[in-house]
């Protein structure tokens, strides 16, 4: 009897423990927040980036800008990241519209309760108002990837 009770409490125990683990894996994800401020005098678009619900940091691995954006700001990759040689069009529409993307590839390791400053030079930071994709992944115990998404951040956005 002892037996069969030790074998319920051990089983029913990690069958809770895994029943909370997909729980918080689907409904509990890591979170990035970003908020764009466009600096005219310092020719910088300043992204304070942030992790929430986490306990490992967020790694930012991708920005997508869409060519004409890039071009009317005069906008170049942040220190960190390069630009990926191909251009794309998604097969989804972006921002509404099908736009040619430009890729910044890198990493940017955001820790849980702190706020990361990413500064991407820019000639002309307020010329057009429209929105940047920044991709996301986490990784829990181990680097195992355990999550991963992204977030729109508004350039200019116009004042409602």
């Amino acid at each position: 009897m002892l037996i069969i009770l030790k074998l319920v409490i051990f089983y029913g125990g990690a069958l809770a423990a895994l029943m909370a683990t997909v729980f918080l894996w689907l409904f509990w994800r890591p979170k990035l927040k970003v908020e764009v401020m466009c600096d005219d005098s310092a020719r910088m678009i300043r992204c304070a980036v942030r992790a929430t619900r986490t306990l490992s940091p967020i790694t930012l691995t991708r920005i997508w800008i869409p060519v004409e954006y890039a071009e009317a700001l005069g906008a170049s990759p942040p220190g960190g990241f390069r630009e990926k040689f191909d251009r794309f069009t998604p097969t989804w529409p972006y921002d509404s519209a099908k736009r040619e993307i430009i890729v910044w590839s890198g990493r940017l390791e955001v820790a849980r309760g702190q706020t990361i400053d990413l500064s991407i030079p820019a000639n002309h930071p307020k010329a057009i108002s429209g929105t940047l994709q920044l991709f996301y992944e986490y990784r829990g115990l181990g680097g195992v990837l355990m999550s991963f998404g992204s977030v729109e951040a508004a350039l200019n956005k116009p004042d409602a």
